[in-house]
């Protein structure tokens, strides 16, 4: 089925039934978990990042990054009957769909004004606004806004999968598990803890169905200026998956 040194030239037989396109904040992680009870179905989460470390813009860039992940990746296919993978890192999707071929590709969107509100929250909350200034932010949204749509005309085997649909609405997510063939059954604030997302386990909003204000968010009135300034940076993202 592939080579001694993993070459996706020969690796025609993967058994990755899903590949999770998301934008970062939009709820892929809890999205990830509540696919994954093993040993049924296993969603790997991120496994670029947090196994190898790999330059954020640039994964798996070359035939020793490949070599390396469908290692990792082979040793991993007969832990359960359903494997699938998250990523939010714009350029590490297509290579990762380009290797493994999933059956299904789920695209995972959110309004992009709340992703940069979320993600403003998120680095306040674990310290990180001089790691990830304002500018980092509205850079991933609209690199990874692109990705996606690009994703979309790319490829004939994809679902599109809304944040505020599948969140907020019982019907929604039943409707993933008739469309998807997935379960599920897991805990979606598992590990949250381990990533520093305590507050949003405390706070506890799944399900819900409205977005959380800055005053919610305890962040300044200003970063909902910014963010509606990155909504028309992004606008074709928005208008194709149903924002405005």
């Amino acid at each position: 089925m592939h080579s001694q040194n993993y070459s996706s030239q020969n690796f025609t037989e993967s058994k990755l039934d899903i590949y999770i396109a998301a934008i970062g904040r939009s709820g892929s992680t809890a999205l990830a978990n509540m696919m994954t009870f093993l040993p049924e179905q296993n969603v790997l989460v991120e496994p670029t990042a947090h196994t190898f470390g790999f330059n954020e813009w640039d994964i798996i860039k070359n035939p020793q990054d490949e070599s390396k992940f469908l290692k990792y990746y082979l040793s991993l296919t007969n832990t359960s009957n359903k494997i699938g993978i998250k990523e939010v890192i714009p350029k590490s999707h297509k290579a990762i769909i380009n290797i493994l071929h999933p059956r299904i590709i789920l695209i995972l969107v959110r309004n992009i004004e709340d992703v940069y509100l979320s993600f403003t929250e998120k680095h306040i909350k674990q310290n990180s606004v001089s790691i990830f200034p304002s500018e980092w932010v509205e850079e991933y949204c609209i690199k990874s806004s692109e990705e996606l749509l690009n994703i979309h005309k790319s490829y004939d085997n994809v679902v599109i999968i809304r944040f505020e649909d599948f969140f907020w609405s019982i019907h929604e997510r039943k409707r993933f598990i008739a469309k998807t063939g997935w379960n599920l059954e897991g805990s979606p604030f598992k590990n949250f803890t381990n990533y520093d997302r305590l507050y949003e386990v405390e706070r506890n909003v799944f399900p819900r169905d409205k977005s959380l204000s800055p005053l919610e968010r305890n962040i300044e009135n200003i970063e909902q200026e910014k963010s509606k300034i990155i909504g028309t940076k992004c606008l074709t993202y928005q208008s194709f998956f149903g924002y405005i």
